[in-house]
């Protein structure tokens, strides 16, 4: 990709789909950074949208059962960065928001989900027909 959309405009979302392997993790975290590089992205939500990506992509390995996930990153019309990623999923549930916690560092569950809700200014979350997306915004930072 070459320049980045003017800061006047919402850029066009960009969207990416990946093999469900842990290799591929460090795939998706460089597709949501360099992207939101090309939108002209500050230090801060560089970094904070690098973690949330590692952490969504993660969860989206391990959900997925071998299949793939896709990974998308845009602009919403306030001008936030919004980071979406949506797998099939093996019919494990998502652990429920009261145990997602980002400080217990041993929980066997929930700790990627703390991580990406204390780091983005809204999470959603969509359960059905045997597939999850969620969706972390992230306020614009452009310094």
């Amino acid at each position: 990709m070459s320049s980045g959309p003017s800061l006047g405009r919402r850029p066009t979302p960009s969207t990416r789909t990946f093999a469900a392997e842990t290799a591929t993790i460090n795939a998706a975290r460089a597709f949501v950074t360099t992207t939101l590089e090309e939108y002209a992205a500050g230090t801060t939500l560089l970094q904070n949208a690098e973690l949330v990506a590692s952490e969504l992509a993660a969860n989206a390995v391990e959900a997925a059962g071998g299949e793939t996930y896709t990974v998308s990153v845009a602009r919403d019309r306030r001008g936030a960065a919004v980071i979406t990623v949506a797998n099939p999923t093996t019919g494990d549930p998502l652990p429920t928001r009261g145990d997602w916690n980002a400080r217990i560092a041993l929980a066997p569950i929930g700790r990627g989900l703390g991580i990406v809700e204390r780091l983005a200014e809204e999470v959603s979350v969509d359960e059905r027909s045997g597939a999850i997306t969620i969706r972390a915004r992230l306020e614009w930072d452009p310094s």
